[in-house]
């Protein structure tokens, strides 16, 4: 089981897709919930902040959590998984985890 983390910031996206992002909290558990009962994860996290957008989600299979993720987070701004591709960041494993430690102590902020 790997940690997988996908996502958009203020380093990756514009102002404009980052608000398109944005997920309130029933969005947030909306789309964890959603992913979940798709079972690509066992468990899953949905992350919202005025600089970033991050999934954070826990499976077997780091590559389909990443699609899924994607996928998600397309649907929810109403645009192309193509066309957000190029702002989304992802990490998995070690990785991810050290991407959680850097967010969540203001290293990446």
């Amino acid at each position: 089981m790997l940690v997988v983390v996908a996502g958009i910031s203020h380093k990756t996206a514009p102002l404009e897709l980052r608000e398109r992002l944005a997920l309130d909290e029933e969005a947030s558990l909306r789309v964890a919930g959603e992913l979940l009962a798709e079972g690509v994860a066992c468990e899953a996290v949905a992350l919202s902040t005025c600089n970033r957008t991050e999934l954070y989600l826990y499976g077997r299979d780091s590559l389909a959590a990443r699609q899924a993720a994607l996928a998600h987070l397309a649907r929810h701004a109403g645009v192309a998984s193509g066309e957000l591709e190029p702002s989304l960041y992802s990490y998995s494993g070690d990785g991810a985890i050290a991407h959680l430690f850097r967010v969540t102590s203001s290293l990446d902020s």
